[in-house]
């Protein structure tokens, strides 16, 4: 069982899709491995929060107001876990890197971050640039990195990401419908 959030970046793209993939990121990755503990990386939540906007048509003299469904607004995943040795783990220094650096960039103008959870697949997503697919381009961004250390907790540091969706949601004609790790 194992997770991971990483970070494309112009140049790794597939050519004909503009499909990046974990792989191409090369060491731009983060691994949350359950079974291999030697790395000292764990997710313990996900929470992932579908928001739909709302207009609200106010009635000053009728009964209740009308409200209007007009779409998507967000979906945002809060990702909470935690970090051994953290004087010589590495992952402080790439969550550094990736807030300082662009969330976008020439091909990934709608977000460089992919994520792929072991047990929630329907969200996961490979970030993808503006291409031949009506569907693109697509990815997330990271909007919050918050790093706790716990009391008088030494060797571990716990955290808490905020990962925002941003492009085209998909096509709900497709199979599996709004696929956001394949290019139909």
């Amino acid at each position: 069982m194992t997770s991971y959030i990483w970070r494309n970046t112009a140049g790794d793209e597939n050519g004909s899709t503009k499909q990046g993939t974990r792989t191409a990121a090369g060491s731009d990755v983060i691994t949350f491995d359950a079974e291999n503990v030697s790395d000292g990386r764990y997710i313990h939540q996900t929470d992932l929060a579908l928001v739909i906007a709302i207009g609200e048509n106010e009635k000053p003299q009728g009964n209740t107001n009308e409200l209007q469904d007009v779409g998507v607004d967000s979906v945002t995943w809060t990702i909470t876990g935690s970090v051994s040795s953290p004087t010589t783990n590495g992952i402080f220094q790439t969550v550094k890197e990736w807030i300082f650096d662009g969330k976008t960039d020439a091909v990934y103008t709608k977000g460089r971050f992919g994520l792929e959870l072991d047990d929630v697949t329907a969200y996961n997503l490979i970030p993808t640039g503006t291409g031949a697919s009506t569907e693109q381009p697509r990815g997330y961004i990271i909007s919050n990195w918050t790093w706790v250390r716990a009391g008088e907790t030494t060797g571990k540091a716990e955290f808490v990401a905020t990962l925002r969706f941003n492009g085209d949601e998909g096509v709900n004609t497709t199979s599996p419908k709004y696929s956001w790790t394949v290019n139909h």
